[in-house]
């Protein structure tokens, strides 16, 4: 029998309920099943009125070991691939993809002291979508460590990976690289 119990966590704002759907003040639950956690979800306190709270709710589905197989190689090829880029830029994968709560585990990819680096990656050949999200958390976690930020995207199936870095420091690279060549650069044009 699946129980839902209320976890030690304050109240988060602007949150979606999972039953009413409305973003409001919201307590986060897990649900778990014979003691063992299988999944969490918020409820407002309107909803957490109602009576019984757990027919109201679609509690989470048990975990299909497909999908979890699934998720185990996708995890697996993601750490591949972070540590082939810490290699090529000379810095280290953190530990836990950078999931740890820990302060100085932040992010993906460290090179410490210079960069710190979100790592994405998709095996679709259409391409994959940018989010400011993405970016704003690689540049807020990567400014409080006092270190640049990146955003790398890996796309598997064309063997290519880009670097997305804000544009003040794309425009400070461009400075530097001026100054290190003596300003020759090259004419505007298409065919320079």
């Amino acid at each position: 029998m699946s129980a839902v119990k209320l976890l030690t966590f304050p109240i988060d704002y602007g949150k979606r309920c999972a039953v009413c759907k409305q973003v409001k003040e919201t307590l986060l639950f897990r649900v778990d099943k014979n003691n063992y956690p299988i999944g969490s979800m918020r409820v407002c306190y309107g909803c957490l009125q109602k009576s019984p709270i757990q027919k109201s709710i679609d509690l989470p589905k048990e975990d299909n070991p497909i999908r979890r197989r699934e998720r185990q190689k996708q995890n697996k090829l993601s750490r591949k691939l972070e540590e082939q880029v810490a290699e090529d830029v000379g810095g280290r994968a953190q530990p836990g993809s950078g999931g740890s709560r820990i302060k100085g585990f932040k992010g993906d990819i460290r090179r410490m002291g210079s960069w710190l680096m979100e790592h994405k990656f998709t095996k679709g050949i259409r391409g994959w979508t940018l989010r400011l999200g993405d970016l704003a958390k690689i540049v807020g976690l990567a400014t409080e460590a006092g270190e640049y930020p990146a955003l790398i995207i890996d796309f598997v199936t064309a063997g290519e990976a880009f670097a997305v870095i804000p544009y003040a420091l794309f425009l400070e690279m461009i400075r530097a690289t001026d100054k290190d060549q003596g300003s020759k650069t090259r004419k505007p044009g298409r065919h320079s």
